[in-house]
């Protein structure tokens, strides 16, 4: 089982859609309490919905976002991945970064069943048995994007089994591989 991440130019792309980049909205306090570092980049949103009905195994929330983000300043590489379903903040998280890429502009997702490329909730050899892969991001599958097309391999963002069914994702961790 896994669900696959497809760029789709189609769909109307607002501040709840499941996209790379763009504006979100965050939950303020987020914004206010130093979760995030100036070095953090927003790199997608899944609006939950989307996929309720390919998440086969249930491992998901059928509400509200998740949030991925990277820092690739940090040594080792971190992340941080929110939930949230009271998200009332509106933020251009991108807008200032200079991290060397073009990440402050929206792209659209869609998603399907399948494990190639792109993906969630993905098996991998990069994964562990007591671990679920939440993303695998494939920087070079996208011709439209050249956030880390540089580099070779894939970006895994990895939670534990027990974190993932405590809806705890500050236990996500990522790795380049």
């Amino acid at each position: 089982m896994a669900i696959k991440i497809k760029v789709d130019e189609n769909l109307l792309c607002d501040l709840g859609s499941s996209k790379f980049f763009g504006e979100i909205l965050l939950e303020e306090k987020l914004l206010k309490d130093d979760t995030f570092s100036p070095t953090d980049i927003f790199l997608c949103q899944i609006d939950l919905e989307d996929i309720t009905m390919l998440d086969k195994a249930n491992l998901l929330p059928h509400e509200g976002v998740l949030q991925f983000f990277i820092d690739l300043d940090a040594s080792p590489v971190s992340c941080k991945v929110i939930y949230s379903k009271d998200a009332d903040a509106y933020c251009a998280f991108n807008e200032e970064s200079d991290c060397g890429y073009e990440v402050e502009e929206p792209l659209c997702i869609g998603f399907d069943s399948g494990d190639e490329g792109c993906a969630m909730l993905v098996k991998d050899e990069k994964v562990l048995s007591g671990e679920v892969c939440l993303l695998r991001f494939c920087p070079r599958e996208f011709d439209c994007l050249d956030f880390l097309s540089d580099i070779d391999g894939k970006v895994y963002f990895v939670i534990d089994k027990d974190a993932l069914k405590r809806r705890d994702f500050t236990q996500t961790k990522v790795f380049l591989g």
